[in-house]
């Protein structure tokens, strides 16, 4: 029932699509590695940071030491890929998922927690202040799978309770039914994968954010969510009906939560890959939070510029640009 129900109202999200009012101002500059405030730090580390695994990710280490983030949310947090970009780590010699509670210590985050790990691309969060988690979403009981997992997590800190929901979404352009079938290409050009992304979000929202047993509760939800916002638009020149909206569409029609990013950039774009052509990385804050932004950034700051290898699809240090935000609680 809940597929059938996701399908109906998929339409009228299209149909509802309307801009948040925009608050805030943003310099649109690295943010300052010193500062007294609440910091939220996150990035999709490609490939559990592959690119410094040779030096023992101390250059990763080094640089987030610098940030002095207060949580952490680290996408695509399991180890992997070689350096090299070829052939797989064996999976008994993979230092993430499972070395991240010694590693999140090493830069003074005694808290950490998982989402679902159904594949190598989990999500982890660390965090200065205690934290617990709440629920973690993958094929239990999901009427489609949660394809990289999901995860709910609750943590206190300065007098205030705060809930974080970190995702990474289908990043296919085929649906997950058609993966691998001779349904594919054809699923794939039907742009079935949006759709899928869409029902991801829509489940992850409805048990989290829209859950009423959460009602009053303050949100952050973040990840590399594989789609793209209508208020970037101007960048992309899409049909206002394009598919490719729908996934963010969930958000901004069933929540009433702020992308911190694009709310401080009206009409402007700010892309959160190595390539600069997309974004698809959002931290979208309850507007209690919001309110309370000093700063927003997504930097190209790292401790060695951002390069394409020449391999597949792989940069140094990552694909993906770290989005910094700044709160005055």
């Amino acid at each position: 029932m809940k597929r059938l129900n996701f399908l109906f109202v998929s339409a009228a999200v299209f149909a509802a699509a309307l801009f948040f009012p925009l608050n805030g101002s943003c310099a649109g500059k690295a943010p300052s590695k010193h500062r007294g405030d609440i910091r939220i730090l996150y990035w999709n580390i490609q490939m559990g940071m592959w690119a410094d695994q040779e030096a023992e990710y101390a250059n990763f280490r080094k640089w987030i030491k610098e940030y002095k983030p207060d949580i952490c949310v680290w996408c695509e947090s399991g180890s992997y890929k070689k350096t090299s970009g070829k052939g797989s780590i064996p999976k008994d010699e993979r230092y993430f998922p499972a070395g991240w509670k010694e590693f999140a210590a090493s830069y003074g985050h005694k808290y950490m927690g998982i989402s679902a790990v159904r594949d190598n691309f989990p999500q982890v969060i660390t965090s200065r202040f205690p934290l617990s988690t709440v629920e973690v979403f993958d094929s239990t009981g999901t009427p489609r799978p949660i394809w990289h997992g999901a995860g709910h997590h609750r943590i206190k800190m300065k007098g205030r309770v705060i809930d974080v929901v970190t995702c990474h979404p289908w990043p296919f352009s085929y649906s997950f039914e058609a993966r691998k079938t001779p349904a594919q290409k054809e699923s794939s050009a039907k742009k079935e994968g949006d759709e899928y992304r869409a029902f991801e979000m829509w489940y992850i929202v409805d048990h989290t954010i829209c859950n009423p047993e959460y009602a009053g509760a303050e949100w952050i939800l973040v990840g590399d969510m594989n789609s793209i916002s209508r208020v970037d638009n101007h960048r992309y020149n899409l049909p206002e009906d394009s598919s490719q909206f729908l996934t963010q569409d969930v958000i901004r029609t069933r929540t009433d939560l702020v992308d911190v990013i694009g709310a401080r950039n009206p009409g402007e774009f700010v892309s959160s890959t190595a390539k600069g052509t997309r974004r698809i990385d959002y931290i979208y804050l309850s507007p209690s939070l919001d309110a309370r932004v000093r700063s927003a950034s997504i930097i190209k700051e790292t401790w060695v510029p951002v390069k394409y290898t020449g391999i597949s699809n792989y940069w140094i240090p990552s694909d993906h640009l770290p989005i910094v935000v700044d709160l005055k609680l």
